[in-house]
């Protein structure tokens, strides 16, 4: 049961709402420029999401420019040197050209705890179990702060100059703001995906055939992340274990044969799709800074190809 009363307001320079990939990075630059800074996030610290986690070159550049790729590298997350595109039956290897020695792929669960520890490191204050009620603002409609619930059901209200959205592809922070969607896709893709042991040594393998795309992400703990998506309607209809099966023979006979002789860590996991969308960085007639990862959805024709990792911890210093 909540708790209508609320706290005495906390004051901080910015207040930011999720502690992800995205709030938490942006939450140690700001804290690194000498801000006193507050990240919320209602997950707990550490935990899982879905995601497919592969970093690009200008991510790994990133965490290397930062000073946290020895975390990443230290957690046991594999070094990949090269990627493999499989087009049919032909395929093209291109190696991994970076300054930064290699690409990775670490866990959810390693990134951003790696990214929350560098925050609090910075000095910045990140409290996990919480929820943002609603924003708050002065008599102008000028953002000022927040009201959000603690693990223990109180309100606690928050001053702060600047307000971040970092709160997913359902922000409360862009709806509250008003944020305007500038581009909207109109076609999304669905993906199936698991982690198996064995297979985290063979690079990043793209595989695309009978308009399916499937792939290969050697990530930690000896897995590797396999998936297969498409268009929506090709993944409805049958248990998704049938689905994935089916489907991954289809998009790449050469790995759905590997994945018969094994067995995969846990359950399969399915994202159903959404078209992907970009906002306005502000929201009207407020100093809140709206910054977030879109959902992903499959680039096709006539669609908006969300931001990834890599193009939104480019926008940061």
């Amino acid at each position: 049961m909540f708790d209508t009363a609320i706290a005495r307001p906390e004051r901080y320079d910015a207040v930011i709402v999720g502690a992800r990939c995205a709030g938490a990075a942006t939450a140690m630059l700001l804290a690194r420029a000498g801000l006193r800074v507050l990240a919320i996030d209602r997950a707990e610290y550490g935990s899982d999401t879905l995601s497919t986690h592969t970093l690009m070159k200008g991510a790994v550049l990133s965490l290397d420019r930062w000073g946290l790729l020895p975390a990443v590298r230290a957690a046991g997350t594999p070094a990949v040197m090269a990627t493999t595109f499989h087009y049919g039956d032909e395929q093209i290897t291109v190696p991994a050209r970076t300054e930064a020695d290699a690409l990775y792929a670490p866990r959810r669960t390693v990134l951003d705890r790696i990214l929350v520890d560098a925050a609090r490191d910075a000095g910045a204050e990140i409290r996990f179990g919480c929820t943002m009620e609603t924003l708050t603002t002065d008599g102008g409609g000028r953002v000022t702060g927040l009201i959000y619930i603690g693990p223990d059901g109180q309100r606690i209200a928050v001053h702060a100059r600047i307000v971040v959205g970092a709160d997913g592809a359902s922000s409360r922070v862009a709806e509250q703001v008003s944020a305007k969607t500038r581009v909207r896709g109109e076609a999304g893709g669905a993906t199936l995906m698991c982690y198996v042991p064995g297979m985290a040594g063979r690079g990043f393998h793209w595989h695309y055939r009978n308009g399916l795309m499937a792939g290969i992400i050697p990530t930690n703990d000896d897995q590797a992340c396999v998936f297969v998506g498409g268009r929506h309607e090709r993944f409805r209809g049958a248990p998704l274990a049938e689905t994935f099966q089916t489907r991954l023979r289809e998009a790449a006979p050469s790995l759905a044969a590997a994945m018969r002789r094994t067995e995969p860590a846990g359950r399969l996991r399915f994202f159903a799709g959404r078209c992907g969308y970009l906002r306005t960085a502000q929201g009207a007639a407020s100093r809140s800074l709206v910054w977030k990862v879109s959902a992903r959805g499959a680039p096709r024709k006539r669609s908006c190809r969300p931001p990834t990792k890599t193009q939104a911890w480019s926008s940061l210093v």
